[in-house]
């Protein structure tokens, strides 16, 4: 049986494609998942546990809040491939450590959350959030203003007397919190009306 040259680049191009195809899948088996940890100085921030209870000073009642700490959790959080993307099954998933606690008082009124979550050599991500009662007494121009995002910022600052000398900075849009490992919130100062709102007690 003579094959004519169109006949067996056809049969070449059939074999060919489907090995061509196999090659290539077995070259990019999924690659390992990587997993990002916090640093100690990070993991220090969350510094309370379920149950545990802090005091703030609202300045203008005088009322003295207390919070209790409802859930605190560290976690390993998802950052996979570019969804519907054809290399996203072969890429290695990173998973970024997150920690976060929840507080809030009697009534649930006054309640935030603190988080900090690594990221790439070293680095981490540290904000909180605050809600309800506390917007009462801040200024919030924006939505998101009650969103306190750590931009590498620390400080000495005195609070009734006493020296904080390692006091991380959280700002939003027109407001900080002042935070350190060993207390958490000390104050939440007001920038637009250049007065502190809540203190430590």
């Amino acid at each position: 049986m003579h094959l004519k040259n169109s006949e067996m680049k056809r049969i070449f191009i059939g074999l060919i494609v489907p090995l061509l195809y196999l090659t290539i899948l077995q070259s990019c088996s999924k690659e390992e998942d990587s997993y990002v940890n916090l640093t100690a100085e990070a993991k220090e921030l969350i510094l309370f546990d379920v149950g545990d209870t802090f005091e703030l000073k609202n300045i203008e009642t005088n009322e003295i809040i207390t919070l209790t700490v409802n859930w605190s959790e560290f976690e390993y959080i998802e950052d996979g491939g570019t969804p519907g993307s054809i290399y996203s099954n072969f890429n290695g998933d990173n998973y970024y450590e997150r920690g976060e606690y929840y507080f809030s008082d009697q009534t649930e009124c006054y309640n935030g959350t603190v988080a900090v979550e690594a990221r790439a050599n070293g680095n981490f991500e540290f904000s909180i959030f605050t809600g309800d009662c506390f917007s009462d007494y801040l200024t919030t121009f924006e939505f998101n203003s009650l969103g306190f995002e750590y931009d590498g910022e620390t400080i000495s600052i005195d609070i009734n007397a006493t020296e904080y000398p390692e006091t991380y900075v959280l700002n939003s849009q027109n407001n900080t919190i002042f935070y350190t490992k060993e207390n958490g919130i000390i104050q939440i100062f007001d920038e637009a009306e250049e007065s502190e709102k809540f203190t430590i007690e």
